[in-house]
């Protein structure tokens, strides 16, 4: 409930200390994604819970600002040698109220919780996550965001009607009228069971600039 205070557990990094441990030991970089934050996002089971009360409450919004100024802070101060394995931090999963879009509302949120990780971490990439088009985010002159990445979902649920050139010539347009010149990582993505469709839009993100990967875990509703 509202009443109760957040509070940081004791072995609150232990799994994700090992993660980047291993990480690290074979090169590689590791995005750390808040999927879920307290009261809910979305709406949608992957976000914890079906309520929606995070962007109402700034009781939660203020204890996610807390969460990611200790992450940051973790990383920078007391495990130093992981830092740098940390490719950014991503601020939440599909920031969108009642599944629908990402708006000013949710923006405003996002900033606090942009600031908080500036307050002690000025180096790391912030991703900024935007649902469902590339005009979903704004200028970030507009916040005064700096170092940060921009990222969307692209899932053409719809593809047995619509096709994938007409979904993306969509996105692309919306692309092209808001480019901010901000790297864009396409962070989820999915052509089902259509081996030339991976071909072809694989290549065409790589041919745009588009960094991208896959959401390979799943979850039954």
């Amino acid at each position: 409930g509202e009443d109760d205070k957040l509070v940081m557990k004791e072995n609150a990094f232990e799994f994700i200390d090992y993660f980047l441990e291993n990480a690290k030991k074979y090169d590689l970089k590791v995005i750390l994604d808040m999927h879920g934050v307290v009261g809910g996002q979305s709406g949608n089971e992957h976000s914890g819970t079906r309520r929606t009360e995070f962007w109402t409450n700034e009781i939660y919004q203020k204890e996610m600002c807390d969460l990611w100024k200790n992450i940051a802070s973790y990383y920078l101060n007391e495990r130093k040698d992981l830092a740098s394995t940390i490719l950014a931090y991503d601020l939440i999963n599909e920031p969108a109220l009642d599944k629908k879009v990402t708006t000013k509302r949710e923006w405003d949120v996002m900033d606090k919780m942009y600031k908080a990780i500036r307050e002690v971490d000025e180096d790391h990439i912030i991703a900024i996550e935007g649902c469902w088009y590339f005009d979903s985010l704004p200028d970030p002159k507009k916040y005064n965001w700096e170092n940060v990445m921009y990222e969307f979902h692209l899932y053409n649920w719809d593809n047995e009607k619509v096709s994938n050139d007409v979904y993306h010539t969509l996105h692309f347009f919306k692309w092209m009228t808001t480019n901010y010149d901000v790297p864009i990582y396409i962070g989820e993505f999915n052509f089902f069971d259509k081996k030339d469709e991976w071909i072809k839009w694989l290549n065409e993100y790589d041919e745009r600039g588009l960094n991208w990967s896959i959401w390979s875990y799943k979850t039954i509703s």
